[in-house]
């Protein structure tokens, strides 16, 4: 069984529809993502909440979401099992006794807006810094991060749906590619790909699809969209690739290999860290435990309880 230390950083994936539904109901105000208690995630399957107003109260409301996913980064596929993901920055989670992170529906419209094609929200681990608060304990408080994406759709070839995933990525005419080797890094670049194969890899095609094996643990071939014509590239058996990255526009950026010799972890970081701001994301608010009542009151109807009230009322605390 995983443990928290085992896991692979990474954050939550929901499909974008979902919340939207949600923030369409009357009276709704916004989302939370909370924790089931104050600075503790087994993983990152965390809840999630409508706040809405009724008879000038603040009220919290957990909605049960299906198809919760975890991943390792936003731009990362394909999607795994939340209990094999834990939150990055996790420890400062812990440390800040942090809660939830509370996002608007104004600001979850105006994120959307115009992105049609981006169908996934990515909900991850992150830190944001106060610049306008009395808090002086700290400045910088652990939060979550809210980030658009597109979904990947992923064909697992086995006995059972050969004949159907055949025609749909047309493997007949597919190449086979040999990976470079990478004697100390788990992660291959474009530019090594392109190098090593340029008439397979070309970092300007958009990928379509992603053919895994028989137990969706590996990635065996990519399908890319080239001049609106599928290119299939195939992996030998022997290279085993856990997952891919790829560009804002969906192009390949990166290939993460599975590597016994080398932590996982440790390469997730070094991931995360390279792969720079996404254009199409956010922070949540954060509520810190010792936030002035002022600080996290509706201010719209000068209502006496809090979002904080409402979110730790519907978790089970006393308020």
């Amino acid at each position: 069984m995983n443990t928290l230390k085992t896991k692979r950083v990474g954050g939550l994936v929901l499909k974008k529809r979902v919340l939207e539904k949600i923030l369409k109901e009357p009276g709704t105000i916004g989302l939370a993502f909370a924790l089931t208690a104050p600075g503790r995630a087994k993983n990152v399957s965390i809840k999630i909440l409508r706040v809405y107003e009724k008879d000038n109260k603040l009220i919290g409301e957990e909605r049960k979401v299906r198809g919760k996913k975890g991943v390792a980064s936003t731009l990362q596929y394909p999607t795994g099992n939340v209990r094999d993901f834990k939150f990055k920055f996790s420890k400062k989670m812990e440390d800040d006794k942090f809660g939830f992170g509370f996002y608007l529906k104004e600001k979850f419209e105006a994120l959307i807006k115009d992105k049609d094609d981006l169908d996934e929200v990515f909900i991850g681990g992150g830190k944001t810094t106060f610049t306008d608060t009395d808090i002086v304990e700290q400045d910088e408080w652990f939060t979550f991060t809210i980030s658009l994406r597109k979904s990947i759709k992923c064909v697992s070839l086995n006995d059972k749906i050969s004949k159907i995933a055949k025609n749909t990525i047309s493997l007949k005419s597919s190449k086979t590619a040999k990976l470079p080797s990478a004697k100390d890094t788990a992660i291959l670049k474009i530019d090594d790909l392109e190098e090593n194969e340029p008439e397979l890899f070309n970092g300007m095609r958009e990928v379509s699809k992603l053919i895994l094996d028989t137990t969706k643990q590996y990635v065996t071939g990519i399908v890319f969209t080239d001049t609106d014509k599928n290119f299939t590239v195939l992996f030998k058996k022997d290279q085993r690739v856990k997952s891919v990255v790829l560009t804002e526009d969906q192009t390949l950026r990166k290939i993460i290999l599975e590597r016994d010799d080398l932590p996982v972890a440790a390469s997730m970081v070094a991931l995360e860290a390279s792969i720079g701001w996404f254009p199409n994301a956010d922070h949540t608010l954060p509520c810190p435990p010792h936030w002035p009542e002022d600080k996290r009151s509706s201010k719209k109807n000068n209502s006496k309880n809090s979002i904080k009230d409402a979110v730790l009322e519907c978790l089970g605390y006393d308020v």
